[in-house]
């Protein structure tokens, strides 16, 4: 049985061109975690605890491939909210706030 939901497996499948529980081999291929370097961007995930669309697993799974990398990945875990909490005024000031603080500080150690 999948971790993912019924419409992102029927994507996933399309993407790499076979059923998911096939050619697993495609699916490393396929995912950004298995490119991850210690010279990575610095990266900022925000995620719900309960995304419908995407498992949480997958935010922690990122973060946790950078930092073995040696490089730097936040994760920002907003909990109750839908896939895309950005987009509803009740998490959009926080999540933004977050975001721009993110990019000051990223960018200001790059100078």
């Amino acid at each position: 049985m999948s971790p993912y939901p019924k419409n992102a497996v029927r994507l996933i499948e399309q993407f790499i061109g076979a059923p998911l529980d096939e050619l697993a081999d495609a699916r490393r291929r396929a995912s950004p975690a298995s490119y991850v370097t210690r010279n990575a961007a610095p990266i900022l995930l925000i995620h719900s605890d309960i995304d419908p669309d995407i498992p949480y697993a997958q935010a922690q799974l990122f973060q946790r491939r950078y930092v073995e990398a040696g490089a730097h990945a936040e994760l920002v875990t907003i909990p109750g909210a839908p896939h895309d909490s950005w987009n509803y005024a009740r998490w959009f000031p926080d999540v933004m706030d977050r975001a721009v603080a993110f990019l000051k500080h990223n960018l200001a150690m790059r100078k």
